[in-house]
């Protein structure tokens, strides 16, 4: 098991915690019930946005 220096240190090119949820969260939220647009694209604002980490 690697202590926490070592996890630190070999986390090079994966993200922190921080930068996934800055990622991941939109202001506005869940705003449409719908899952997707047309031809299977995912609906900003909806449940599966890929904004919100999906």
């Amino acid at each position: 098991m690697l202590t926490k220096e070592e996890n630190a240190q070999s986390s090079e090119g994966h993200l922190s915690l921080d930068e996934i949820r800055r990622m991941s969260v939109t202001e506005d939220g869940i705003t449409y019930p719908e899952i997707y647009e047309y031809a299977g694209k995912p609906k900003l604002g909806g449940l599966m946005d890929p904004r919100q980490g999906v």
